[in-house]
């Protein structure tokens, strides 16, 4: 259905529909354009003729009530995006896989950003599938390519190194106290972005996010728990007058970009090549695992619901030939004792 347009000999807004009838809305522009989105998601239901646009805007409702406002927003811009490349009017059921790898082509993504915002718009597709928008969903067996794990650990050289470079520039000195979060608590990037002084425990001891990202899964809030360094840090910034506990020099909460374009900038001042903030939360999990931390304590720190998670992508032991070598001088020595 195309969209409103207003007759002025008529005074009114009219549309016209897929039969080339003209259908009349109302005077009043926004109530026209109220109108018209009804229409469209009620012409929605007439399988197989839902569009993808009509689909997407559908799910976009049911998806802002469950996501964080950075996740929603990031949906909306990547179904925008792909809503512009599909041809008007373009049908749900006839998206496919050479639609998603055409819009994807020529795109500066990484490996990780494609995989996410393809799979943002199988969501869709999989949603107006169950939901009988569609009578087939042709991306549902498509295969989307994992991103190489991260392999790179911030050694205390360079963590030092990022704190005093950011000591040096007056608008990045309120990133220390993110990245010294960070490095602590081995949580994630998005997470302690978002914390603010009424998640912190009566006792300060530990910080209770309602929001988070198995909240879905797991049924119940995720408790960090504070090192005695992070307990003080967290009274620290409690005393600001801020409701959120990580703030920029303009005293708004970090978003995900500025925090990543902060650190993009460190990384090119000191040549540290693969420095990002959730390379923090990696060497988190194999320093506490060098640290004879069981694997368990581990996951649950991180926030994992699983050892699955810390085993597969975060326990970089491999990089710690010296401490394999010793492990495994001492288990030959224990047999030789038998």
């Amino acid at each position: 259905m195309r969209k409103p347009f207003f007759r002025k000999a008529r005074n009114c807004w009219f549309v016209k529909d897929d039969l080339g009838r003209f259908i009349r809305l109302d005077p009043d522009e926004t109530k026209a354009h109220t109108l018209w989105l009804r229409m469209v998601e009620a012409a929605a239901y007439k399988e197989p003729n839902a569009t993808f646009y009509a689909c997407a805007q559908a799910w976009l409702r049911e998806y802002e009530a469950e996501a964080s406002p950075d996740a929603f927003k990031l949906a909306v811009a990547t179904l925008k995006d792909f809503c512009e490349y599909l041809p008007d009017s373009f049908r749900a059921v006839d998206v496919d896989p050479i639609s998603l790898h055409g819009w994807a082509k020529g795109k500066r993504w990484s490996m990780s950003t494609r995989r996410d915002r393809l799979r943002t718009v199988k969501r869709v597709m999989k949603w107006a599938f169950t939901r009988g928008w569609i009578p087939k969903d042709l991306v549902s067996d498509m295969k989307l390519r994992s991103s190489p794990p991260r392999i790179h650990l911030v050694t205390q050289e360079q963590f030092a190194a990022v704190i005093a470079d950011c000591k040096r520039w007056k608008r990045a000195r309120p990133y220390i106290p993110l990245m010294i979060a960070l490095y602590h608590l081995g949580s994630r990037p998005q997470a302690v972005r978002i914390v603010k002084a009424s998640d912190v425990s009566a006792c300060g001891r530990f910080w209770i996010l309602k929001r988070h990202k198995t909240a879905e899964k797991t049924n119940r809030p995720q408790q960090i728990a504070l090192s005695p360094c992070l307990q003080t840090l967290t009274r620290i910034l409690m005393a600001r007058r801020s409701s959120f506990l990580f703030v920029n020099a303009n005293g708004d909460p970090w978003s995900k970009n500025a925090v990543g374009l902060r650190m993009r900038k460190i990384r090119k001042r000191l040549g540290i090549p693969n420095l990002m903030p959730y390379n923090l939360r990696h060497t988190f999990a194999t320093d506490a695992l060098l640290a004879g931390q069981d694997i368990a304590t581990v996951a649950a720190l991180m926030g994992h619901t699983s050892t699955e998670m810390v085993s597969r992508y975060y326990g970089h032991l491999d990089q710690h030939k010296g401490h394999l070598a010793d492990n495994a001088a001492k288990i030959a020595a224990a047999r030789s004792q038998k």
